[in-house]
């Protein structure tokens, strides 16, 4: 296999020699900062780096991820509690609305307006803790207050929740 001429001419360059007489490669370039960079890496030895002895690190991976499964954990913990109590809330909201709309029927039908207020809270477990009913002959107003237990029950959280509602012709 032979190689043409002109490829012949481009490997044996004078300026890739080492004793030439032509300017070099980092010359022509006019980088010669770069040029002194990597003669200096070439030429000079190896370094070694002496660290100080630093303690064992062996098991801070372990410690870091205990760390954020356990906060994650906890942050999990009190949007279930929150979302939880949240509902808590609204099921007592609803208990009330639908128990003094009750207890207005009943008036309406000529039945005991906070038995049937009672029962209809029960049902939708609540615990009724008050009923009024305001008349006078023609108008009338239901009003009744319903609490829910909390669920999850903690120390720091609420222990129940209470609404108030009322439903009437006036």
């Amino acid at each position: 296999m032979s190689i043409a001429p002109s490829l012949r001419a481009n490997l044996h360059t004078p300026s890739l020699r080492a004793n030439s007489d032509t300017p070099s490669f980092c010359a022509t370039l006019h980088t010669p900062s770069f040029c002194a960079k990597s003669q200096n890496l070439a030429l000079s030895p190896p370094q070694t780096i002496d660290a100080a002895p630093t303690k064992d690190q062996r098991g801070a991976g372990t410690a870091l991820m205990a760390a954020v499964t356990l906060i994650t954990a906890m942050v999990a913990f009190i949007c279930a509690c929150l979302i939880t109590w949240f509902g808590c809330m609204h099921q007592a909201r609803s208990a009330a609305d639908l128990a003094a709309l009750a207890g207005a029927d009943a008036i309406s039908a000529g039945r005991e307006p906070c038995a049937v207020a009672k029962t209809t809270a029960t049902s939708n477990k609540a615990k009724m803790t008050a009923c009024t009913v305001d008349s006078n002959g023609v108008d009338f107003i239901v009003r009744v207050t319903v609490q829910v237990d909390a669920k999850p029950r903690l120390a720091m959280g609420p222990h129940q929740f209470t609404q108030t509602s009322q439903a009437g012709n006036a």
